[in-house]
């Protein structure tokens, strides 16, 4: 099976959603979630990363790059945040106890809804798809808790086989598309050939964040820079690819 590459930009849309504060975190181990008016935008983070670890972990396992995403997303959240460590800490704990047991997805999809419109709650069932594809095959039991998450967050049946589907060819067509020279995968993420991963990874951050299309139209520019920056996103991403490629 092929290594598909690790999709930074649904993380990058998270974080422009939620970008708050995330200092007073108070989980209980209790079935109750906890009550909105003590959370405020808080309470977001610890439920999308709980709702990642129900999808994490369906399949039985959290695998490599699952676990790359996974850290990936906590080290956005916290980048702006006062005590970064700290809460990457609280973040890790959410997750261990989600992924071990915790609160059912009904009622952390129910609780994201106290708090989200329609759009953000697309954002996170596309970004849980994307989690769940990160090793290139939709177990049938991440679908279920990706499912459930849909019906409650009251998208259509419809509505949700288009989103799926997209994901779906978008992940088919990585598989075979054709590869990208080592030098021109440089070239477009701004590296040198001798730059380390880290510093590749970085770039690619820093690319995405300017260039998803999601963010594009939150600045509110028009609709062909909008196709512009999804074309610019799609090659920006086989750079990546081919660029991990050449590191490994």
């Amino acid at each position: 099976m092929f290594q598909l590459i690790v999709i930074f930009g649904v993380v990058a849309i998270l974080v422009y959603l939620f970008r708050s504060h995330l200092s007073s975190y108070n989980y209980k181990q209790e079935k109750t979630v906890p009550p909105k008016q003590n959370q405020d935008l808080v309470e977001e983070y610890g439920t999308v990363v709980a709702l990642m670890a129900k999808v994490a972990k369906a399949d039985g396992h959290v695998n490599e790059l699952e676990a790359e995403l996974i850290s990936n997303t906590f080290d956005d959240i916290v980048e702006a945040l006062d005590e970064p460590q700290k809460m990457r800490e609280r973040l890790k704990e959410i997750f261990k106890m989600e992924k071990e047991g915790g609160h059912s997805v009904r009622e952390l999809a129910e609780n994201f809804l106290e708090f989200s419109d329609a759009f953000k709650q697309q954002k996170i069932l596309e970004f849980l798809i994307n989690l769940a594809f990160t090793d290139g095959n939709l177990a049938k039991e991440e679908e279920r808790v990706i499912e459930e998450v849909a019906y409650i967050f009251n998208i259509s049946p419809k509505k949700y086989g288009a989103i799926l589907e997209s994901y779906r060819n978008f992940y088919a067509n990585r598989a075979k598309s054709s590869k990208m020279s080592s030098d021109e995968c440089f070239r477009v993420l701004g590296c040198s050939k001798d730059a380390s991963l880290v510093e590749v990874k970085k770039s690619y951050r820093k690319l995405v964040k300017e260039h998803h299309p999601d963010i594009v139209r939150g600045r509110g520019e028009s609709e062909e820079a909008i196709e512009d920056a999804n074309a610019k996103l799609q090659t920006i991403n086989e750079a990546y690819e081919c660029a991990k490629k050449v590191k490994s």
